[in-house]
């Protein structure tokens, strides 16, 4: 069997397991690694010298960042996890190419002169010159409606597409609470 033959049973049992970003994320990195290796390579026959050659180059051509070099092989490991259980092919990743290691970066909150000048900011266009150099500034009609969504997010830490899929049947107004149907992981 060959990789791409493996990746069809792959995707069949795992696709819909996955959320589309999930999907996408995999797919870049099977699409590059099928372009990596010999094409005749069965795929029992891929090492973990080929995957260690594989995320070197990943981080060598593509220039992935530490934490996306984890992703790929976080794909890896999940591909020969499923391939492990349903055709026995042995885990090549497991215990045999180490997780790329990265820092997360620490999330520093906004400080207060921050959050005023952000919500300042919702109040009124940028300013610009007229035609006669006079300074000018005008308000913006959406100001109330930004404000609510900049001060939503800042309360709330939800991502901007769970801002976005939010509708008005979301809000419980005798609670004040917004309920996410969408956020990450589900």
């Amino acid at each position: 069997m060959n990789l791409v033959t493996a990746l069809d049973g792959y995707w069949l049992v795992k696709e819909r397991q996955m959320s589309q970003h999930t999907v996408r994320d995999y797919q870049l990195t099977f699409r590059r690694l099928v372009e990596f290796l010999p094409q005749d390579i069965a795929f029992c026959d891929i090492t973990p010298e080929h995957l260690h050659q594989f995320l070197n180059l990943c981080k060598r051509r593509h220039k992935l960042s530490d934490k996306s070099l984890c992703n790929v092989w976080i794909a890896l490991s999940s591909l020969w996890t499923w391939a492990e259980v349903q055709i026995g092919a042995p885990h090549v990743v497991r215990g045999r190419v180490p997780r790329p290691r990265f820092r997360r970066p620490p999330i520093e909150g906004y400080t207060e002169a921050e959050v005023k000048a952000m919500l300042y900011a919702c109040d009124s266009a940028a300013k610009w010159t007229s035609t006669r150099r006079q300074v000018a500034q005008a308000s913006r009609p959406s100001s109330l409606r930004d404000r609510a969504l900049l001060i939503t997010l800042l309360d709330t830490g939800l991502r901007a597409s769970e801002l976005c899929a939010l509708t008005v049947r979301d809000y419980d107004a005798k609670t004040g609470r917004v309920g996410v149907k969408q956020g990450k992981g589900k």
